[in-house]
């Protein structure tokens, strides 16, 4: 399907041999298209999984030498075909399950990157060396770091000198940064574009990290009243701040990923939070510091990769992983999904984080 016009624009295919057929095409856009435009949103370069009540469908994005995405992959699967002759494996054989690489290093499956460059010098010469991570078993490189990228707040020049603003820097601090939102509103810009109903989880993360550190930032709270979750629930109360004060954008509960990154290409928003594979999108706009109250950076517990990491965007405060992704889609639905509802005090933060952790436990049960 191409983003652009999903219902009309999408070249399809079937296979009659795994119970496949036009009417399956049909009933997907009638039924579960939405759904998977939406699973899609979120998923950025990663690969998706969605089951419905009609189907199992594997979703990618399509996306350009920029990573914007243009287009979407769909595949329905059909599971009885596909997974038949393994769904009593588990039944019939003592089945072990193991993703280290390991056992494949001391079988000598593979080949390392110095016995590669013996043959090809030139091979991984854009790395350093002591940024590639050796193997466990014999401590011997033999992977090399596929792609990598950051997340940060883009500014729109622009705005910021048509409203007598100051670019946020490494130093700014929250309340700086909220008064630079006001100078912004006042001149009658938005200063942050942003859809809380599509794509909550930039700030989500950015305003828990907020109230954490780098080293702490990946937990995942177990109360509502520990140190994760008092952190969590500060930065959710930053957002809703942030909607009550107008600095976000006027529609950011009803509004989609595409709208709200439009208007910062237009020039009608000043701040913009989003990753590198945005960057070729955006003309004439900066990426600045992540808001971390003029954080010092702690590079005592870092790798040398995270130390390089570090002078890749300019102005680094910190470098940490994503909570978010160490807790599932359903899981994190109660804040997600809720967003809108969080900032409009239709639903407590601390309701939303507590049912987030009941399903949690239960999951773990």
């Amino acid at each position: 399907m191409l983003k652009e016009d999903p219902l009309n624009k999408h070249y399809t295919s079937y296979n009659f041999g795994t119970g496949g057929s036009y009417g399956m095409i049909q009933h997907f856009f009638s039924q579960d298209r939405d759904q998977v435009l939406e699973l899609a949103k979120s998923l950025d370069t990663a690969v998706g999984f969605l089951k419905t009540d009609n189907g199992f469908y594997i979703v990618r994005n399509m996306m350009d030498r920029s990573f914007t995405a243009w287009g979407i992959l769909v595949s329905r699967v059909n599971v009885n075909y596909c997974f038949e002759p393994v769904k009593t494996a588990w039944e019939d054989f003592h089945v072990q399950l193991n993703i280290s690489g390991n056992p494949f290093v001391e079988a000598g499956k593979v080949v390392s990157i110095e016995d590669i460059r013996a043959e090809y010098p030139e091979y991984a010469s854009n790395m350093k060396d002591d940024m590639i991570p050796a193997s466990p078993a014999d401590g011997v490189q033999y992977a090399v770091p596929f792609y990598g990228y950051w997340e940060g707040l883009y500014v729109n020049k622009a705005v910021m000198e048509a409203a007598g603003a100051e670019i946020p820097t490494a130093d700014t601090t929250w309340d700086q940064f909220l008064e630079t939102c006001q100078v912004i509103k006042n001149a009658g810009y938005t200063p942050i574009a942003t859809s809380l109903a599509k794509e909550p989880h930039y700030w989500f993360e950015f305003a828990i990290y907020n109230h954490d550190s780098a080293k702490t930032h990946t937990t995942v709270p177990e109360a509502v009243d520990d140190a994760a979750g008092e952190a969590w629930q500060a930065g959710l109360a930053d957002i809703k701040d942030l909607y009550e004060k107008g600095f976000l954008s006027e529609n950011t509960n009803t509004a989609t990923g595409d709208e709200v990154f439009q208007s910062f290409l237009e020039g009608k928003s000043a701040f913009y939070l989003d990753g590198s594979w945005k960057m070729g999108g955006i003309k004439e706009g900066t990426a600045t510091t992540a808001l971390k109250n003029g954080a010092e950076i702690d590079e005592s517990s870092l790798t040398n990769l995270e130390k390089d990491a570090l002078a890749m965007p300019k102005d680094t405060t910190g470098i940490t992983g994503a909570v978010q992704d160490l807790v599932t889609q359903d899981e994190r639905a109660p804040i997600f999904d809720n967003m809108p509802q969080i900032v409009e005090g239709q639903t407590e933060i601390t309701d939303a984080l507590q049912e987030m952790l009941d399903i949690i436990e239960e999951n773990a049960e």
